[in-house]
Protein backbone atom coordinates (compact mmCIF):
# COMPACT_ATOMS: atom_id res chain seq x y z
CA UNK A 1 0.00 0.00 0.00
CA UNK A 2 1.44 3.37 -1.02
CA UNK A 3 1.99 6.22 1.42
CA UNK A 4 -0.41 8.37 -0.63
CA UNK A 5 -3.29 5.88 -0.30
CA UNK A 6 -2.50 5.13 3.37
CA UNK A 7 -2.70 8.87 4.09
CA UNK A 8 -6.16 9.00 2.48
CA UNK A 9 -7.37 6.13 4.70
CA UNK A 10 -6.04 7.83 7.83
CA UNK A 11 -7.58 11.20 6.98
CA UNK A 12 -10.90 9.56 6.10
CA UNK A 13 -11.09 7.75 9.45
CA UNK A 14 -10.13 10.97 11.24
CA UNK A 15 -12.89 12.86 9.42
CA UNK A 16 -15.54 10.29 10.41
CA UNK A 17 -14.38 10.36 14.04
CA UNK A 18 -14.51 14.16 14.07
CA UNK A 19 -18.11 13.96 12.83
CA UNK A 20 -19.01 12.10 16.01
CA UNK A 21 -18.20 8.65 14.63
CA UNK A 22 -20.83 8.85 11.86
CA UNK A 23 -20.98 10.46 8.41
CA UNK A 24 -23.49 10.48 5.56
CA UNK A 25 -22.76 9.95 1.86
CA UNK A 26 -23.24 13.68 1.21
CA UNK A 27 -20.72 14.56 3.92
CA UNK A 28 -18.21 12.02 2.59
CA UNK A 29 -18.61 13.32 -0.95
CA UNK A 30 -18.13 16.93 0.18
CA UNK A 31 -15.02 15.95 2.16
CA UNK A 32 -13.57 14.16 -0.87
CA UNK A 33 -14.20 17.15 -3.15
CA UNK A 34 -12.64 19.59 -0.68
CA UNK A 35 -9.53 17.41 -0.43
CA UNK A 36 -9.16 16.77 -4.17
CA UNK A 37 -9.99 13.06 -3.81
CA UNK A 38 -11.94 11.46 -6.65
CA UNK A 39 -15.10 9.42 -6.19
CA UNK A 40 -13.38 6.24 -7.41
CA UNK A 41 -10.67 6.55 -4.78
CA UNK A 42 -13.28 7.42 -2.15
CA UNK A 43 -15.37 4.33 -2.90
CA UNK A 44 -12.29 2.07 -2.82
CA UNK A 45 -11.10 3.57 0.47
CA UNK A 46 -14.53 3.13 2.09
CA UNK A 47 -14.72 -0.47 0.86
CA UNK A 48 -11.24 -1.26 2.26
CA UNK A 49 -12.10 0.26 5.65
CA UNK A 50 -15.34 -1.75 5.80
CA UNK A 51 -13.53 -4.99 4.92
CA UNK A 52 -10.96 -4.30 7.65
CA UNK A 53 -13.76 -3.79 10.18
CA UNK A 54 -12.74 -0.22 10.96
CA UNK A 55 -16.06 1.25 9.78
CA UNK A 56 -19.49 -0.19 9.01
CA UNK A 57 -22.41 0.72 6.74
CA UNK A 58 -25.49 0.37 8.99
CA UNK A 59 -27.97 1.63 6.37
CA UNK A 60 -26.67 -0.32 3.40
CA UNK A 61 -25.34 0.94 0.08
CA UNK A 62 -26.40 2.95 -2.95
CA UNK A 63 -25.17 3.40 -6.53
CA UNK A 64 -25.36 7.15 -7.20
CA UNK A 65 -26.19 8.20 -10.75
CA UNK A 66 -23.71 10.33 -12.67
CA UNK A 67 -20.84 9.53 -10.29
CA UNK A 68 -18.00 7.20 -11.25
CA UNK A 69 -17.23 4.72 -8.45
CA UNK A 70 -15.45 1.38 -8.09
CA UNK A 71 -17.90 0.06 -5.48
CA UNK A 72 -21.38 0.99 -4.22
CA UNK A 73 -21.25 3.90 -1.78
CA UNK A 74 -22.52 3.45 1.82
CA UNK A 75 -25.58 5.58 2.63
CA UNK A 76 -23.94 6.28 5.98
CA UNK A 77 -20.83 5.02 7.74
CA UNK A 78 -19.87 4.78 11.37
CA UNK A 79 -16.80 3.77 13.32
CA UNK A 80 -17.18 0.09 14.22
CA UNK A 81 -18.17 -0.25 17.87
CA UNK A 82 -16.13 -3.42 18.24
CA UNK A 83 -12.91 -1.48 17.69
CA UNK A 84 -13.75 1.04 20.40
CA UNK A 85 -14.71 -1.76 22.78
CA UNK A 86 -11.40 -3.53 22.24
CA UNK A 87 -9.52 -0.29 22.89
CA UNK A 88 -11.34 0.18 26.19
CA UNK A 89 -10.58 -3.40 27.24
CA UNK A 90 -6.89 -3.01 26.42
CA UNK A 91 -6.76 0.28 28.27
CA UNK A 92 -8.28 -1.36 31.35
CA UNK A 93 -5.58 -4.05 31.35
CA UNK A 94 -2.68 -1.60 31.46
CA UNK A 95 -0.81 -1.82 34.75
CA UNK A 96 -1.00 1.06 37.22
CA UNK A 97 2.70 1.82 36.92
CA UNK A 98 2.48 2.21 33.15
CA UNK A 99 -0.52 4.49 33.49
CA UNK A 100 1.38 6.63 35.96
CA UNK A 101 4.26 7.03 33.49
CA UNK A 102 1.87 7.95 30.68
CA UNK A 103 0.13 10.55 32.84
CA UNK A 104 3.50 12.03 33.80
CA UNK A 105 4.47 12.39 30.14
CA UNK A 106 1.11 14.01 29.38
CA UNK A 107 1.57 16.41 32.28
CA UNK A 108 4.99 17.48 30.98
CA UNK A 109 3.58 17.97 27.48
CA UNK A 110 0.68 19.98 28.90
CA UNK A 111 3.04 22.31 30.75
CA UNK A 112 5.03 22.77 27.53
CA UNK A 113 1.86 23.64 25.63
CA UNK A 114 0.94 26.16 28.31
CA UNK A 115 4.34 27.81 28.01
CA UNK A 116 4.00 28.17 24.24
CA UNK A 117 0.29 28.98 23.93
CA UNK A 118 -0.12 30.73 27.30
CA UNK A 119 -3.43 28.95 27.90
CA UNK A 120 -2.91 29.39 31.66
CA UNK A 121 0.09 30.54 33.72
CA UNK A 122 2.72 27.89 34.34
CA UNK A 123 2.31 28.16 38.09
CA UNK A 124 -1.33 27.10 37.73
CA UNK A 125 -0.56 24.07 35.55
CA UNK A 126 -0.68 21.71 38.54
CA UNK A 127 -4.15 20.22 38.82
CA UNK A 128 -5.47 21.75 35.57
CA UNK A 129 -4.30 19.15 33.09
CA UNK A 130 -7.89 18.15 32.38
CA UNK A 131 -8.74 21.68 31.24
CA UNK A 132 -5.72 21.69 28.94
CA UNK A 133 -6.75 18.40 27.36
CA UNK A 134 -10.14 19.89 26.50
CA UNK A 135 -8.42 22.88 24.92
CA UNK A 136 -6.31 20.55 22.78
CA UNK A 137 -9.28 18.61 21.41
CA UNK A 138 -9.94 19.22 17.75
CA UNK A 139 -13.49 20.09 16.77
CA UNK A 140 -14.94 18.83 13.45
CA UNK A 141 -14.83 22.37 12.08
CA UNK A 142 -11.16 22.77 13.06
CA UNK A 143 -10.24 19.39 11.58
CA UNK A 144 -11.82 20.32 8.26
CA UNK A 145 -10.16 23.74 8.34
CA UNK A 146 -6.73 22.10 8.78
CA UNK A 147 -7.15 20.35 5.44
CA UNK A 148 -8.46 23.37 3.53
CA UNK A 149 -5.16 25.30 3.21
CA UNK A 150 -3.70 22.37 1.27
CA UNK A 151 -6.75 22.24 -0.99
CA UNK A 152 -6.54 25.98 -1.58
CA UNK A 153 -2.89 25.64 -2.49
CA UNK A 154 -3.72 22.92 -5.02
CA UNK A 155 -6.55 25.02 -6.50
CA UNK A 156 -4.15 27.87 -7.20
CA UNK A 157 -2.16 25.72 -9.63
CA UNK A 158 -3.21 26.12 -13.28
CA UNK A 159 -4.78 22.95 -14.66
CA UNK A 160 -4.08 21.97 -18.26
CA UNK A 161 -6.58 19.20 -19.00
CA UNK A 162 -5.25 18.66 -22.52
CA UNK A 163 -1.71 18.18 -21.24
CA UNK A 164 -2.94 15.86 -18.48
CA UNK A 165 -4.95 13.85 -21.02
CA UNK A 166 -1.87 13.47 -23.22
CA UNK A 167 0.12 12.21 -20.23
CA UNK A 168 -2.55 9.60 -19.54
CA UNK A 169 -2.64 8.51 -23.21
CA UNK A 170 1.14 8.17 -23.30
CA UNK A 171 1.02 6.15 -20.07
CA UNK A 172 -1.65 3.80 -21.46
CA UNK A 173 0.43 3.24 -24.59
CA UNK A 174 3.01 1.73 -22.25
CA UNK A 175 0.65 0.03 -19.78
CA UNK A 176 -2.57 -0.90 -21.60
CA UNK A 177 -4.13 -2.78 -18.64
CA UNK A 178 -3.63 -1.55 -15.07
CA UNK A 179 -5.40 -1.53 -11.70
CA UNK A 180 -7.34 1.66 -11.05
CA UNK A 181 -5.51 2.57 -7.82
CA UNK A 182 -2.11 2.11 -9.50
CA UNK A 183 -3.33 4.09 -12.52
CA UNK A 184 -4.57 7.04 -10.44
CA UNK A 185 -1.43 7.10 -8.28
CA UNK A 186 0.89 6.95 -11.31
CA UNK A 187 -0.97 9.82 -12.98
CA UNK A 188 -0.56 11.81 -9.77
CA UNK A 189 3.19 11.13 -9.86
CA UNK A 190 3.26 12.28 -13.49
CA UNK A 191 1.87 15.63 -12.39
CA UNK A 192 -1.76 15.10 -13.43
CA UNK A 193 -3.87 17.42 -11.27
CA UNK A 194 -7.17 15.50 -11.30
CA UNK A 195 -6.59 11.82 -12.17
CA UNK A 196 -10.25 10.87 -11.57
CA UNK A 197 -11.46 13.53 -14.02
CA UNK A 198 -8.97 12.33 -16.63
CA UNK A 199 -10.12 8.72 -16.18
CA UNK A 200 -13.74 9.78 -16.70
CA UNK A 201 -12.70 11.71 -19.83
CA UNK A 202 -10.87 8.66 -21.19
CA UNK A 203 -13.99 6.54 -20.64
CA UNK A 204 -16.23 9.15 -22.30
CA UNK A 205 -13.91 9.24 -25.33
CA UNK A 206 -13.95 5.45 -25.55
CA UNK A 207 -10.19 5.26 -25.08
CA UNK A 208 -10.49 2.91 -22.08
CA UNK A 209 -12.98 0.64 -20.38
CA UNK A 210 -13.35 0.31 -16.63
CA UNK A 211 -14.20 -3.14 -15.28
CA UNK A 212 -16.18 -3.76 -12.06
CA UNK A 213 -13.14 -5.48 -10.53
CA UNK A 214 -11.20 -2.21 -10.71
CA UNK A 215 -9.07 -2.58 -13.86
CA UNK A 216 -8.53 0.09 -16.52
CA UNK A 217 -8.11 -1.38 -20.03
CA UNK A 218 -7.08 0.55 -23.13
CA UNK A 219 -9.25 0.10 -26.25
CA UNK A 220 -8.42 0.18 -29.96
CA UNK A 221 -9.61 3.80 -30.03
CA UNK A 222 -6.72 4.92 -27.85
CA UNK A 223 -4.40 7.15 -29.95
CA UNK A 224 -1.10 5.43 -30.63
CA UNK A 225 2.10 7.19 -29.68
CA UNK A 226 5.18 5.94 -31.45
CA UNK A 227 8.62 6.57 -30.09
CA UNK A 228 11.97 5.67 -31.66
CA UNK A 229 13.40 2.45 -30.27
CA UNK A 230 16.74 2.50 -28.55
CA UNK A 231 19.56 0.26 -29.76
CA UNK A 232 19.49 -1.62 -26.44
CA UNK A 233 15.91 -2.75 -27.14
CA UNK A 234 17.08 -4.78 -30.15
CA UNK A 235 19.84 -6.56 -28.26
Amino acid sequence: MSNYYQKILEELVKFIKNKGGQASFEELLKWAEENDIGTITLSIALNDLIEEGIISAPEGFLEPEGILTAYPIPKTVEIAREIETIKEEVKGEVEAEELKEVEEIKREEAVKVEEEAEIIPIEEAEGKFEAIEVAEETSPETAEAELKPEVKHEAEKPIDLEEDLNKAIEYLNEYWSVGVIRFLEDLKLLGVSKPDAILKKLIDLGYVTYSPIGVVNATNKLPKIYRPKKLTEFI
